[in-house]
């Protein structure tokens, strides 16, 4: 990262924990550390068991990497692919700007263009 004469730039100004002199803390889908990666994908927990074992399991609907394998919700087949929010049909109606596959079509808030064609936040 550039920086200027103060040192390297901080990620997040709003949050002191996250600059690029903390450590990465490896269960919290953040890059603490400011150096572009998250949680597994950062050399800082390679070792760490989170990241040895897989992580925790995946949660299907929260649009977070619960279980650290890089894919996130119902596009982590292994983990969801039967969880009823991944059926197609199962899942809740679309919140089209959540960040969330919330009705489990595999398209989350305006990619959805079926759902959330006519919603404001997607024009």
């Amino acid at each position: 990262m550039k920086g200027g004469s103060c040192g390297a730039v901080d990620c997040d100004d709003d949050n002191a924990n996250i600059n690029p002199g903390a450590a990465e803390i490896c269960d919290d889908s953040t890059d603490n550390d400011c150096d572009n990666s998250t949680d597994c994908d950062d050399n800082e927990c390679g070792n760490a068991p989170v990241c040895q074992s897989g992580g925790t399991a995946e949660v299907c609907d929260d649009g977070i990497d619960n279980d650290g394998d890089n894919k996130v919700d119902c596009a982590d087949k292994k983990d969801c692919g039967k969880d009823a929010a991944c059926s197609g049909g199962g899942g809740d109606p679309e919140v089209c700007d959540d960040g969330i596959d919330n009705d489990g079509d595999g398209k989350t808030d305006c990619a959805g263009k079926k759902d959330c064609r006519t919603d404001p936040f997607c024009q």
